[in-house]
């Protein structure tokens, strides 16, 4: 590849060995029950970009699994209402649907409740992430589970593995060569959007291996893809009746055209779905009227508490009022002179 010459690569490599073999030494590592320290020892490829890409595609992702390997899957509970509720339901729902799929390895089903129950403090966790080799989850839940599982299940996927310190230079760096190509072709902006690679290995300093100094502004990303309109069609079930699937996935039914005769729009099944539908609608609006008069109360109740404690506060810092001192004033007599009579 033109991008990283396979010299310099040869030369981080033989650098990285070094850097490995004074931090084992550092440490003072050693193997007492001869387990395996392969995983001490592999090399990952550590990628910065200039920009982030905003879309949001989703891919198939091949995963190489075999018969032995332990697949756990996170799940929704199906009753969310009642805290107290049995788990077994949830997992025997969820066993019944991938058999009907066609699934017949056995994968361990966790539904949202018992893991959170059951797996809060961090060594449940840590033995959780170790016990298996493949984790799924429901896209419902995706959001919640970086929070709940911690910074242990997602702690490997900062990086990509490429190759071992066992391998050769040569055959360690086609392998980081091929990571490169791969990294040119898939990623959103091409190659100009890498910023640096390193390598290094899981407990080992970084070692760079590319960096670009080109400017971020010269970087176009592809746009988002812009969300498909409301899709609406004839309902094949009921004459008379059309159906439209907003963005969301809400389906809402209505009539069809205004020059229907009365049979059609006298349909009992037509007019029952309507009545139906206008019943979810006006319950949902009357939930959410609700909330929002909550919503309301409180933000008044908040700023009612609010201006209250800084009119006790203005008032405490404020000094005591005092008293005027009346002071009396006596009125002055002026008593009036004594004529002294001269003597002759």
């Amino acid at each position: 590849m033109a991008h990283v010459d396979v010299k310099r690569v040869v030369e981080s490599i033989k650098a990285l060995r070094t850097v490995e073999r004074k931090h084992l030494t550092k440490k003072s590592v050693k193997n007492i029950l001869d387990e395996d320290t392969t995983l001490e020892h592999d090399v990952y490829l550590q990628f910065t970009l200039k920009k982030i890409p905003y879309n949001k595609s989703t891919e198939w992702i091949k995963i190489l699994t075999t018969d032995k390997s332990e697949i756990c899957l996170f799940t929704g509970d199906l009753d969310k209402k009642d805290r107290r509720a049995d788990s077994e339901l949830t997992v025997d729902h969820y066993k019944e649907l991938l058999a009907d799929a066609g699934v017949t390895r056995n994968i361990e089903i966790i539904p949202l409740r018992q893991l959170r129950t059951e797996y809060t403090p961090y060594e449940s966790k840590r033995n959780l992430c170790a016990g298996y080799d493949v984790f799924l989850g429901d896209s419902k839940i995706l959001p919640l589970l970086h929070r709940l599982l911690g910074k242990t299940f997602f702690a490997k996927n900062n990086t990509v593995k490429v190759c071992n310190l066992a391998m050769s230079d040569a055959d360690a760096a086609e392998n980081v060569m091929a990571a490169c190509e791969a990294l040119a072709c898939r990623l959103p902006g091409g190659w100009p959007n890498v910023l640096s690679l390193h390598i290094k290995t899981q407990k080992s300093p970084s070692v760079p291996l590319y960096m670009s100094f080109g400017s971020r502004n010269e970087i176009r990303l592809p746009k988002p893809r812009e969300p498909d309109d409301d899709v609406e069609g004839d309902l094949t079930t009921i004459p008379g009746a059309r159906v439209t699937v907003k963005r969301s996935g809400q389906v809402t039914l209505h009539k069809g055209a205004k020059d229907l005769t009365d049979e059609t729009l006298g349909d009992r099944r037509l007019r029952r779905l309507l009545e139906i539908q206008e019943k979810s609608a006006e319950e949902t609006t009357r939930k959410f009227d609700k909330k929002a008069r909550c919503r309301k109360l409180l933000i008044q109740s908040t700023l009612r508490n609010k201006k209250s404690r800084k009119n006790r506060l203005r008032a405490s810092k404020l000094p005591a009022p005092q008293k005027k001192k009346t002071t009396k004033t006596k009125k002055r007599v002026t008593k009036p002179k004594k004529k002294v009579a001269k003597q002759k």
